[in-house]
């Protein structure tokens, strides 16, 4: 079992961090959240302040700033913890261990908050993707496009600024150029009936979980222009909505546009 399963111990971290970014020092954050917590620390001195104080450590230790009070306070919880529950991972065991040796540690005078992706795409952009890997093989579209247009962009709760595309397979080695061609060939159908929509509508909507600009060089996808003015189809469901748009991560493209293509049978759809 690993400690990271434990939730308040992430809870703990983040918002410590948060806390750093802001402006607020290294001890009045500490006196912050021991503050936030304190029927935490009070009312479950056997659980969830042996969480509290690990997460506390793991915190401080992440930036490179664990005083010593703090990492004897770690110690001591992790100890309770492994008493407690003795699945917990020994390797985990093990790394804090030593993190918390690290005590004591200067505090920092800044901590800068991480630069957050911002997508620089224009609604209507178009791009092309050759799908590649087993799962391309699998599905019988290996080397063949993917054709996705920025229709919509979502902001995310950390500040990141997200593309939402529709998608089409395009199993033509000539690339469509102009509006026209790209009509040619329907969106491909994502899903029906989630969120209780009626399942005579589809979603045809998806947004990339980009993290950083090297993500985008690194898919190496093909800019075939800019397509602002073609129409989304009129039984398409959307939820507009941060996390409850279908999702896909930059590493799975090849496995999750193989699949949706393959749903065209499921879903009735001809090129």
């Amino acid at each position: 079992m690993r400690i990271t399963y434990f939730e308040l111990i992430n809870e703990v971290k983040a918002e410590y961090i948060k806390l750093r970014r802001e402006g607020v020092s290294r001890k009045e954050s500490a006196q912050m959240l021991q503050e936030r917590y304190h029927n935490e620390l009070t009312f479950g001195a056997e659980d969830d302040a042996v969480l509290f104080w690990i997460g506390l450590a793991d915190a401080q230790f992440s930036l490179k700033e664990l005083s010593l009070e703090v990492a004897d306070k770690g110690r001591e919880a992790l100890a309770q913890l492994v008493s407690c529950v003795p699945e917990i991972s020994q390797m985990d065991i093990k790394k804090r261990n030593e993190h918390y040796a690290c005590a004591p540690m200067l505090e920092r005078k800044n901590v800068p908050s991480p630069e957050r992706f911002r997508c620089q795409w224009k609604n209507g952009d178009v791009f092309a993707y050759r799908m590649r890997g087993s799962d391309a093989e699998k599905f019988g579209v290996a080397n063949e496009y993917i054709i996705l247009r920025k229709v919509d962009e979502l902001e995310q709760g950390d500040g990141r600024l997200l593309p939402v595309v529709t998608i089409m397979h395009w199993p033509d080695t000539i690339l469509p150029r102009t509006e026209d061609e790209l009509t040619q060939i329907p969106l491909l159908k994502l899903s029906s009936g989630r969120m209780l929509s009626d399942k005579s509508t589809y979603e045809y909507r998806l947004e990339i979980m980009l993290t950083n600009h090297k993500q985008i060089k690194q898919l190496n996808m093909q800019y075939l222009g800019n397509f602002p003015n073609i129409p989304t189809p009129e039984d398409e469901f959307y939820c507009r909505v941060p996390g409850k748009v279908l999702m896909v991560l930059p590493k799975e493209f090849d496995s999750q546009l193989s699949y949706y293509c393959s749903l065209k049978t499921y879903f009735g759809t001809r090129d």
